[in-house]
């Protein structure tokens, strides 16, 4: 889907299947370095962000604070 599409931003939810969105943001890092992904998700957990760091993720936002991708995605990381 990625690399048909190849967005500007990938924004991706945490819980997902049949892989969570960890795992689906290091798949696309993997193959597209360049691709910028901010992972979406209900839990606050240190553990979670630094997972989505891991897999490349460029940040980590939580639902209730959906107002942040704007100034995320306008600085362009």
């Amino acid at each position: 889907c990625y690399e048909r599409a190849r967005p500007d931003w990938v924004s991706m939810d945490y819980r997902m299947e049949p892989v969570d969105g960890i795992a689906a943001t290091a798949a696309i890092r993997a193959h597209h370095p360049g691709a910028r992904i901010v992972v979406v998700s209900n839990w606050d957990e240190p553990a979670l962000r630094e997972a989505a760091r891991s897999a490349g993720a460029l940040a980590y936002v939580l639902k209730n604070n959906l107002h942040q991708l704007a100034a995320i995605m306008g600085s362009g990381i």
